[in-house]
């Protein structure tokens, strides 16, 4: 039975799984990328960068992504599903910003708000975390928004270290982006 408390805007009761994602997945994660940032930025973003891609762009990046040639090797996304409908993903990859110690990043980690406060964050964390030091790495870093305080505020609480700060992409309604990092991943898996 789902249950769904109006007022915090959560739902209860309702399994949720993990799976790897492939390229027929693209579609999905598109639209659970957009709602996400959408119900995650729109206190602090503006519209016109907050709906800047269209879902189709969305749709070809994701799919760009899970086709890479190292897809499965060095960089993975797992999705959460309930229901066979995909409420949230992680993805990692190579980290791309150089940052000493950080090999490897936590590209994106977005679950839709009414699947906050159960833990499946943490496990779509854990998970590509997990499969990254099967790969071998060591550190894994993480950036969020600057004035994302409740991503901030997660990452904090599962151990992530403060790195740096960087600037964003260009434009009058930038927002520096803020990176956490785990000199041990496996600390996120314990």
């Amino acid at each position: 039975m789902l249950g769904c408390d109006r007022k915090a805007n959560r739902v209860t009761n309702r399994a949720v799984t993990l799976r790897d994602a492939d390229p027929a997945d693209a579609e999905a994660i598109a639209r659970v990328h957009a709602r996400s940032r959408e119900e995650a930025y729109a206190s602090f973003m503006s519209p016109e960068r907050l709906h800047r891609h269209t879902q189709a762009w969305r749709e070809a990046r994701w799919h760009r992504f899970l086709t890479e040639p190292d897809y499965g090797q060095a960089r993975f996304l797992v999705l959460a599903e309930t229901d066979a409908e995909i409420v949230g993903f992680a993805a990692a990859e190579p980290a791309r910003h150089g940052d000493p110690g950080y090999p490897v990043a936590i590209r994106s980690l977005y679950l839709r708000r009414a699947f906050h406060g159960h833990g499946h964050g943490r496990r779509l964390l854990e998970a590509a975390v997990e499969r990254l030091v099967q790969t071998g790495a060591t550190a894994v870093i993480v950036w969020t928004q600057e004035t994302n305080e409740m991503a901030r505020g997660f990452y904090e609480h599962l151990g992530g270290i403060y790195v740096r700060t960087r600037p964003s992409s260009p434009g009058p309604d930038a927002i520096p982006t803020v990176g956490y990092g785990w000199p041990d991943a496996r600390s996120i898996l314990m």
